[in-house]
């Protein structure tokens, strides 16, 4: 402000130079400067910084009468009394200061007790939001734990792989719904059966209490997995504790070794396992019951989950929940909870591929230039890096997961999230420490492939960049694709989106359907919470969404921290027990669902 006129910049040289033992001369030259943030709109402010340095005689003396000779204001009596009747507040004595300064400590003093009242009321008042519902047993199940085990080992040993190309070997498809009709004799029976996209299976099991109404009017719920896999790099086969296409019990009895125990044949051949079981008691559904097993997940699902979505809006079709895989129960301090953790995820962060591209300036390696291809591409990368999202956690399902879970989360962070209303930017905060919790709560970058150079001593004149995107609700592909833009900010570089799809609505988790689905949880794993949740990786319910208001995404297997990189990754394996607990889990659902098929009980 001062050096807007040069007068202004003296007078407080002068303020600072002006002997203390002359109060007048300090005193005339503070009103000069008092004046000149008048005019600027600041001047309040500014006088309450620099009137402690005046003595307390000129604290408690009236302002200038008639200072206006000094200045180049224009001299007005109105002005002279708005400016002593504003200014006047400022030279009160030390009492009434250290008064009014008291005053504003015991107020603050209040509001802080005030506060930690309503924090405590809300840590102890809030109530478990955990169904009441005791463990049942596990039915007479078509197969032994042993032999269930052995039908997923045969399918492993099948390589249905999905590649990037989207090419896949039809062959080995078909030997697996053949191995599939073989061991689910009644499930082939009892059920209709479409080949859809010329490999996806999509089964319906009719309800019995809905027989002579139409199709578009019929309840119905739908249960979901993929029979693909993704492929086994030949650099990680050496660090496998078996051939991953090739179990052998072997290894370890407990388990079964091989990709897609996990992701998703465990999954499958559990619905199965429930439905075949099911029949083989004489037990038929209400409801009508849909399973739909894609072959090209791991590639997006554009021939498979797609065609099969289409063909089902096409029919008029309508469920009350549509569960596939996703989210697991959480064990091993995975979340602050002394107990597992169910995380049934109601949401479905998007996904966007994004290629950044540069030409530039080759030539010889002994004649580099200030700024060759790849330096100026690889800082390109840094500011992107470091230029993250802004965190969704108000509007996010993880919000709810913590309010799900807060009366047995642990007893330090209760305070926090039952008062969200206050802490919830330090939450949202402390989130963004870790990548499991970041990821949880923004849009995340991820640099996946980066591609220059062709020899050592040649300068690259391209490259090219690969960004992976997770889309988090709250966020688009266009205002992603804008903040890459602008965090980059060179024209040189082009920007352009390979391919993408949007975040996913969030369910309500507070409906009947997540009930029956929390319900289910209870009755087949002892001591587990439940909570809705957010899924960060991309699956076939994206082809869905437009079927149901209730899409959740719950793969029922307990992991532990080191299960976590076998998903895609190296020894991917599923305990015998597990299988038979996920057969359990759906097995309960099914049955479950049905009460939804009542007025009542849809939502």
């Amino acid at each position: 402000i001062g050096g807007r006129k040069g007068w202004s910049k003296g007078a407080w040289l002068e303020l600072e130079t002006a002997p203390a033992g002359d109060p007048a001369q300090l005193h005339s030259r503070f009103c000069n400067v008092t004046r000149f943030f008048w005019t600027e709109g600041a001047r309040v402010l500014e006088g309450v910084l620099f009137i402690s340095t005046l003595p307390s005689g000129v604290r408690s003396t009236p302002c200038c009468p008639s200072p206006c000779s000094r200045t180049h204001m224009p001299c007005s009596s109105s002005w002279r009394a708005a400016q002593r009747q504003d200014t006047l507040w400022l030279w009160q004595d030390e009492a009434t200061r250290m008064a009014r300064l008291r005053y504003f400590a015991e107020l603050l003093a209040v509001m802080c007790a005030v506060s930690a009242c309503i924090v405590a009321y809300n840590t102890f008042r809030f109530e478990s939001h955990q169904l009441t519902q005791e463990v049942l047993e596990p039915p007479a199940f078509a197969h032994t734990e042993r032999e269930l085990a052995a039908v997923l080992r045969a399918a492993v040993a099948l390589k249905t792989i999905s590649f990037d190309d989207r090419w896949c070997n039809a062959t080995t498809f078909v030997q697996l719904h053949q191995l599939l009709a073989t061991t689910y004799p009644l499930v082939h029976r009892h059920l209709e059966l479409e080949i859809v996209g010329n490999l996806s299976m999509l089964f319906r099991w009719k309800g019995k209490g809905q027989l002579s109404e139409e199709v578009s009017k019929r309840k119905a719920m739908l249960l979901m997995g993929h029979l693909d896999v993704v492929p086994v790099p030949d650099d990680t086969r050496e660090h496998w504790s078996c051939d991953p296409f090739e179990p052998d019990d072997g290894v370890d009895h407990k388990f079964v070794w091989g990709r897609g125990t996990m992701d998703d044949k465990g999954q499958v051949i559990s619905i199965l396992e429930a439905i075949e079981s099911l029949l083989h008691e004489g037990w038929a559904p209400q409801m009508d019951v849909y399973l739909a097993l894609g072959h090209d997940e791991e590639v997006m699902g554009m021939d498979g989950a797609r065609s099969v979505g289409r063909l089902l809006r096409e029919r008029g079709v309508w469920f009350e929940f549509v569960l596939d895989e996703g989210g697991g129960i959480l064990s091993g301090g995975m979340l602050p909870t002394t107990s597992p953790v169910a995380l049934i995820a109601v949401a479905e962060k998007g996904i966007m591929t994004v290629k950044l591209r540069l030409e530039h300036e080759g030539g010889h390696s002994s004649m580099p230039t200030p700024h060759s291809t790849i330096g100026i591409m690889a800082a390109a990368v840094e500011r992107l890096e470091h230029s993250p999202f802004p965190s969704r956690f108000s509007i996010s399902p993880t919000k709810h997961t913590l309010l799900h879970l807060q009366t047995d989360l642990f007893a330090h962070l209760r305070p926090l999230v039952a008062n969200l209303w206050l802490f919830e930017g330090l939450v949202s905060y402390l989130m963004g420490f870790k990548p499991a919790t970041n990821a949880a709560v923004r849009t995340t970058t991820a640099i996946t492939m980066f591609n220059a150079g062709i020899k050592s001593n040649v300068l690259a004149n391209s490259a090219e960049v690969t960004v992976n995107h997770r889309v988090m609700a709250g966020d688009t592909i266009e205002s992603v694709l804008e903040h890459d833009i602008a965090a980059i900010n060179d024209d040189r570089i082009k920007v352009e989106v390979v391919e993408g799809v949007e975040a996913s609505p969030i369910s309500d988790p507070h409906t009947a359907a997540f009930r029956e689905v929390e319900r289910s949880v209870k009755q087949t794993f002892e001591g587990v919470l439940t909570a809705p949740g957010l899924m960060i990786a991309a699956t076939d319910t994206k082809h869905y969404l437009e079927l149901s208001h209730n899409v959740y995404r719950f793969q029922p297997i307990l992991l532990e921290p080191s299960d976590l990189p076998r998903f895609h990754g190296i020894d991917e394996r599923i305990s015998t027990h597990n299988l038979i607990k996920m057969a359990h889990f759906y097995y309960r659902l099914i049955k479950n669902a049905q009460s939804l098929n009542s007025p009542q009980g849809s939502a």
